[in-house]
C-alpha cells in the first residue's frame, strides 16, 4: 500500500514539471523578467571627419611636383592622433588648374591607418569643386565595392583645415600605386591616357609610356626610371607585344585567355552606369598580372551622372564605345550576350542598393556640405564642366536630387534600351 501512495506521489510531482513546460514551438505568453530584450538593430552612422593640416611655417602649396614639410592630425575621435609627420603637394590635372580649393597629395613618413584605413604612405584629398552635390566619388567607389573589382579604394569624408583655416568637404582616398603598399598587386600598372602632352611630360616615348593599336598607356609601375636600359627594352617589348595580342584577342573567343571576363564586363557597366567622361580619354587604370588584365581601380567620377557641359551628359546614350578596348570587343557576339545580361543584373539587382546609398550619404553629409558652401559660395554659380541644370539654384538639396534624378532616368533608359535595341554605334553627339 505504502508502495502505491509512493508511485502515486512521483506520477503527481511528474505532471506538475510537466505542466510548467512550453510545448516546442509554442511562444510564452506571459514571459518571466529573465528574458533576454531583442537586440536593437543599429542603424549605421554616415561619419565625417576632422582632417588638421599643418605646413612648415605656415608654407603655401603652389606645385603639383614639390612637396611641402609638415604634419596631419586628427584630433579626437576614435581615430585620434598626435601630430604625424609627412609631406604635402597639389595634384590632378584641370582640378588643380582651373578651381581655387585645390586637391592634394599627402605622404606620409611612414605608413599610417589615418581614419582606420589600411597603413599607407600615400593618401589624396579630392576637392571635389565641378560636382557640388560632393558625392559622385563616392558612389562611384561605393558601387565598385558591389561588383567584381580588381581593388575596390578606401574613401573617408573630411572636412580640412589647412593651417588651421577651413578649407571645405573633401573625400580622402588611396593613391593608386602597385608597390611594396601591396596597394595594386600585379606586374605592371598602367594607365589610358590619349593627351599626348601628359604623355610627353612623363618622359620619353618607350620608356615612361608607349602606344599601341591607337591608344596611349602611361606606365605607373613598375618604376622605369630605375631600371637598366636592358631592362626597360624587355618590358616595353613584352609590353607593346601583349597590348597587340589583347586587342586581336577581341576577334575571337580566345579574349578571356587575355582578360578577367568578370572584372572586365564588370568594369565597363560601372563607367556605362555613370557615363564617365573619360572612359576613352584619361584615367583608366589596369593591372597586367601573370599575362592577364585586370580592369581598375577605378578612378575619376566628378565629371559624370550628368556633370560635364562639353559633351552629351544626359541620361541617354551610350558611353562606352568611345573606350578602345570596349569598342573593339562589344562587337564580339559572345561577349555581347555576357555583357548585356550583366548589365541587366545589376541594373535590376544591384542599383536599388545604390539609390538608398545615396539617400544615406546625403541625409549624413548635408550639414556639413552647407558649412562647405559657405566657404565656397558657387552653388548658383557657372563651374567648369557644369551644365546650366547644376547652377539654377542655391540649395545643396537640389545638387542631391538632380544627382538622384539623373541616376533614376540613366537606370530607365539603360534598362529600356538593352532589350529593345541591345548595344549599337553612337548617334552624332
Amino acid at each position: 500500500m505504502k508502495k502505491s501512495l509512493i508511485l502515486i506521489l512521483l506520477m503527481f510531482i511528474l505532471l506538475l514539471g510537466a505542466c510548467g513546460k512550453k510545448a516546442p514551438g509554442v511562444i510564452d505568453p506571459n514571459p518571466d523578467d529573465n528574458t533576454e530584450e531583442e537586440t536593437p538593430i543599429e542603424v549605421p552612422k554616415f561619419e565625417v571627419y576632422t582632417l588638421y593640416v599643418n605646413t612648415k611655417n605656415n608654407a603655401p602649396i603652389v606645385s603639383k611636383e614639390e612637396y611641402v614639410k609638415g604634419t596631419v592630425e586628427v584630433k579626437g575621435g576614435e581615430f585620434k592622433t598626435g601630430e604625424l609627420s609627412m609631406e604635402i603637394r597639389g595634384r590632378g590635372n584641370s582640378t588643380w588648374g582651373l578651381f581655387p580649393k585645390k586637391p592634394y597629395r599627402i605622404k606620409m613618413k611612414e605608413r599610417y591607418p589615418l581614419l582606420g584605413m589600411k597603413p599607407l604612405k600615400n593618401y589624396v584629398l579630392l576637392a571635389e569643386y565641378s560636382d557640388k552635390s560632393l558625392l559622385r566619388n563616392y558612389l562611384g567607389h561605393k558601387l565598385s565595392s558591389y561588383l567584381n573589382t580588381n581593388y575596390v579604394l578606401e574613401t573617408r569624408y573630411v572636412e580640412l583645415y589647412l593651417n588651421n583655416e577651413y578649407q571645405g568637404v573633401y573625400l580622402l582616398t588611396e593613391q593608386i600605386r602597385d608597390d611594396k603598399e601591396g596597394l595594386v598587386v600585379g606586374n605592371y600598372l598602367i594607365e589610358l591616357e590619349q593627351e599626348l602632352s601628359r604623355c610627353e611630360a612623363e618622359g620619353p616615348e618607350d620608356v615612361m609610356w608607349f602606344e599601341e593599336e591607337g591608344a596611349k598607356f602611361v606606365i605607373k609601375f613598375p618604376d622605369m626610371e630605375k631600371l637598366t636600359p636592358d631592362e626597360v627594352r624587355t618590358h616595353i617589348t613584352y609590353l607593346h607585344t601583349f597590348i597587340r595580342d589583347l586587342y586581336f584577342s577581341f576577334h575571337t573567343e580566345m579574349y578571356d585567355y587575355y582578360i578577367d571576363l568578370d572584372n572586365f564586363i564588370d568594369y565597363f557597366i560601372l563607367h556605362e552606369i555613370f557615363k564617365t567622361v573619360d572612359i576613352g580619354y584619361s584615367s583608366v587604370y589596369s593591372v597586367i598580372k601573370d599575362n592577364k588584365l585586370y580592369m581598375g581601380p577605378h578612378w575619376d567620377f566628378d565629371i559624370s551622372l550628368g556633370n560635364g557641359d562639353y559633351f552629351n551628359s544626359g541620361p541617354e546614350l551610350y558611353r562606352n564605345r568611345y573606350n578602345p578596348w570596349f569598342n573593339k570587343i562589344i562587337d564580339n557576339p559572345n561577349f555581347k550576350e555576357k555583357y548585356l545580361a550583366r548589365l541587366s543584373d545589376v541594373l535590376y539587382n544591384i542599383m536599388p542598393k545604390l539609390l538608398e546609398d545615396l539617400d544615406f550619404a546625403y541625409n549624413g553629409l548635408k550639414v556639413y556640405a552647407e558649412r562647405n558652401f559657405l566657404k565656397w559660395n558657387i552653388l548658383d554659380k557657372y563651374v567648369w564642366g557644369n551644365p546650366e541644370a547644376m547652377y539654377q539654384s542655391n540649395k545643396y538639396e537640389d545638387q542631391y536630387l538632380y544627382l538622384k534624378n539623373h541616376l533614376e532616368l540613366r537606370i530607365q533608359w539603360l534598362k529600356h534600351e538593352i532589350v529593345t535595341n541591345g548595344y549599337y554605334d553612337y548617334l552624332p553627339e
